[in-house]
């Protein structure tokens, strides 16, 4: 019960602090318009799944918010157990898990990283990952920002 209610404080926490950083960046240095609960949405899958597959002592996620031109770029960056290359085309595919992740220990539905790619496709941004066995996995999201025309359009 502890481990559970530990875990889910952490993704909370991380959930704040990345939208947090979203505010920060969006707010001091580009516009951007984007729905704050369906941001929450993907960021809570994210780390959600990063806490439940990092089975370490030590465990690390990582968040980095970059810009990149048109988009900001968001990665999330965990020490956990990884994904293999030959499963990494379809974690965002409904219902996908991982052979490895099909236990009841881990629970879930297969369905946290397609409402991500969903999410992320109706912002007009696009979501991705890259990952190594046995040291961890990156998650990248990318938000687009407003341009100076439509600003103008719309006031």
């Amino acid at each position: 019960m502890f481990h559970k209610v530990y875990t889910t404080l952490i993704i909370i926490f991380f959930v704040i602090y990345i939208i947090y950083l979203l505010y920060y960046f969006f707010i001091f240095f580009h516009f951007c318009n984007f729905d704050e609960e369906k941001i929450k949405r993907v960021v809570a899958n994210i780390v959600g799944n990063a806490v439940k597959y990092i089975q370490r002592e030590q465990g690390m996620i990582l968040v980095n918010v970059e810009d990149q031109g048109p988009f900001i770029q968001v990665m999330i960056r965990d020490n956990g157990k990884g994904i293999g290359k030959e499963e990494l085309p379809f974690i965002f595919e409904r219902f996908y898990r991982t052979d490895s992740s099909r236990n009841s220990r881990t629970g879930g539905s297969g369905l946290g990283l397609a409402i991500a790619k969903k999410i992320m496709d109706e912002h007009g941004g696009r979501i991705w990952a890259e990952s190594e066995l046995g040291k961890g996995t990156e998650v990248y999201f990318t938000l687009k920002k407003e341009t100076e025309q439509k600003e103008e359009h719309d006031e």
